[in-house]
C-alpha cells in the first residue's frame, strides 16, 4: 500500500508459459530490453523479477524481436556467479561489484570463466557538496482570490549552496516553499576507468517526480525504485549529475491556509537520499559472429 508505505521489495523466480525470448518492458521510459538470463524448459520460461516496493514490471515473451525494436541475442546466460548480465552492442556481458573469478553457464552450454579486476569503492554522495537551485511557486495575488487571476504565480529563483542533502523543510530558505529543484553535483572518478567499468545509481528517497541527467545526458530512470544504470555515460575524471525534482504545493498552501496547516502534514520535499553509486565491472561471455 503506497498510501501507507507499507509492503516490502520483491526477488523472487517467476515462470512464464511460452518459449519466446523474454523481453523486459520498462513502463517509465519505454525502454524494451532483452533478458540474458533465463532458464527455457520445455514451454515455459523463468526469470529472475527483482522489485522496489511498489514497483511493477512488464515481460513478454516473443519470437519475433522485430515489434519490439530489439535484437535478440543468439546466446543467453543460463546462471551466473557473477551479480547480472547484460546484453551490449551484440554481446553477451557478465558485471560483478566486486573484483573475483566468476563462472557462467551459456545457454549453448558452454561454460566460461571470467576474471574481474579490482572495482573502485561503492561513493555515497550524500553527504558531499551539492548546488541547489529552486523555484519558489507564489500566488503573484493574494491568497483566495477567483478566477484567471488566482491562478497566476511568480517563480522566485532561489539558490543554495549544500554540504549535505537534506529535505527543503530542513533548508531555512524553502521552509515552506513548493515548486522545482535543480540538484547539481560532481563525481570524479579514477584515470584508470575505461569501458569495462559502469555503475548503477541510487538516488534514494527523492520527493515528488524527478528527472535525471549524467553528463549532459538524459537518463530514464524508474520514478518507484529510483535507481538508473549510468555506466555508459560515465568516463575517467570529472562528472557531473543533474536530478531535477518537481514538488507539489502541499508545503506552500501549509503556509498559507489554516485549513490545510490543520492537518499538521509538511511533505519532505526534494531529493534526500542516500544518493549511493556503485561501479561495476565487466567481462564479455559470448559474442556474436
Amino acid at each position: 500500500n503506497p498510501c501507507m508505505a507499507t509492503g516490502s521489495a520483491v526477488d523472487t523466480m517467476v515462470t512464464l508459459e511460452g518459449t519466446g525470448q523474454p523481453y523486459a518492458l520498462d513502463t517509465f521510459s519505454g525502454a524494451i530490453t532483452p533478458i540474458t538470463t533465463f532458464v527455457r524448459r520445455g514451454g515455459t520460461v523463468t526469470v529472475r523479477v527483482s522489485l522496489a516496493r511498489d514497483a511493477s514490471t512488464v515481460i513478454a515473451l516473443s519470437d519475433a524481436p522485430r515489434p519490439f525494436a530489439a535484437a535478440r541475442p543468439g546466446n543467453s546466460v543460463v546462471s551466473t556467479t557473477a551479480d547480472s548480465s547484460a546484453l551490449v552492442g551484440g554481446s553477451l556481458v557478465v558485471r560483478a561489484a566486486a573484483a573475483g573469478t566468476y563462472q557462467t553457464t551459456l545457454s549453448s552450454g558452454s561454460r566460461v570463466r571470467s576474471v574481474i579486476g579490482s572495482v573502485p569503492a561503492v561513493l555515497d554522495l550524500t553527504g558531499q557538496a551539492w548546488q541547489l537551485d529552486a523555484e519558489d511557486w507564489t500566488p503573484t495575488n493574494p491568497y483566495g482570490t477567483v478566477g484567471a487571476a488566482g491562478s497566476e504565480t511568480t517563480k522566485v529563483p532561489v539558490s543554495v549552496a549544500l554540504t549535505s542533502l537534506k529535505a527543503w523543510p530542513d533548508i531555512p530558505e524553502l521552509a515552506n516553499a513548493s515548486g522545482v529543484g535543480t540538484y547539481t553535483t560532481t563525481v570524479t572518478l579514477p584515470a584508470s576507468w575505461d569501458a569495462t567499468h559502469g555503475a548503477t545509481l541510487d538516488l534514494g528517497r527523492v520527493t515528488d517526480t524527478f528527472t535525471l541527467a549524467v553528463n549532459g545526458q538524459t537518463v530514464a530512470v524508474d520514478q518507484i525504485s529510483a535507481q538508473a544504470d549510468v555506466g555508459n555515460l560515465l568516463h575517467a575524471g570529472s562528472n557531473t549529475i543533474v536530478v531535477r525534482v518537481a514538488t507539489t504545493l502541499g508545503n506552500r498552501l501549509f503556509a498559507l491556509d489554516a485549513a490545510v496547516r490543520n492537518r499538521g502534514v509538511v511533505q519532505e520535499y526534494g531529493l534526500v537520499g542516500p544518493v549511493v553509486l556503485t561501479p561495476y565491472r565487466q567481462a564479455v561471455v559470448w559474442r556474436a559472429r
